[in-house]
């Protein structure tokens, strides 16, 4: 099933697993074409809705906003809890006006100076950000948040783009040196929520100590 905007629509007769609608910038962000497709992993939405009930939300590389429009959209589990508030973020420069504002354009290479959220979510992005901006999106990863990071950092060397493949453990050792503990109990409810783990990339969770 395909969604835009929060409704179901026909999904495309074929989808272009090689990604040749798209161009890559030298920041690692690409140039997205309106039939670009995204695809959401509604496991991981299920987490991710229990784990950032009632906060705010900074997500970087967002793509056309899947993710982000799920979590806003998601019911709030108590009448108490405000509904998750999400702020999302794209290097791709026609991203604005393919989302419609959802998601706004910023390059994650370069310092950002939005206010903090309590969470940043990061997934499927930061392998494709070359290493000489590695500590730039690494500074922002952790300036924008107040309460922790989800984050994944694949290094498959066989995807499209990536660049900048690190391990979990190189993850855990650099963000450990800000302040940061893996959340492994987190880590492991993500990775089972994965509609499909044994394609899903390399998840942690960090919170600040």
């Amino acid at each position: 099933m395909c969604m835009r905007g929060g409704s179901e629509v026909d999904c495309p007769a074929k989808v272009d697993q090689v990604r040749h609608d798209t161009k890559v910038t030298s920041s690692g962000a690409w140039e997205l074409s309106p039939t670009y497709t995204y695809f959401l992993d509604r496991g991981i939405v299920i987490v991710l809705t229990r784990l950032f009930a009632g906060s705010s939300v900074v997500e970087l590389g967002a793509g056309k906003g899947c993710y982000a429009d799920a979590l806003r959209r998601a019911p709030s589990p108590r009448a108490d809890i405000p509904s998750i508030k999400v702020r999302a973020f794209d290097g791709a420069p026609n991203v604005a006006e393919l989302t419609g504002g959802l998601v706004r354009r910023a390059d994650l290479t370069q310092p950002m100076r939005e206010p903090a959220a309590d969470w940043v979510l990061c997934l499927e992005t930061a392998e494709h950000i070359p290493r000489e901006f590695e500590e730039t999106l690494i500074a922002n990863l952790d300036r924008l948040n107040t309460i922790g990071i989800v984050l994944s950092w694949s290094n498959n060397a066989g995807g499209n783009g990536h660049v900048n493949l690190r391990t979990n453990a190189w993850v855990e050792q650099r963000l450990k040196a800000l302040g940061y503990e893996r959340q492994m109990a987190d880590e492991r409810t993500l990775r089972l929520g994965a509609a499909h783990p044994e394609h899903a990339a390399q998840r942690a969770t960090v919170r600040r100590v």
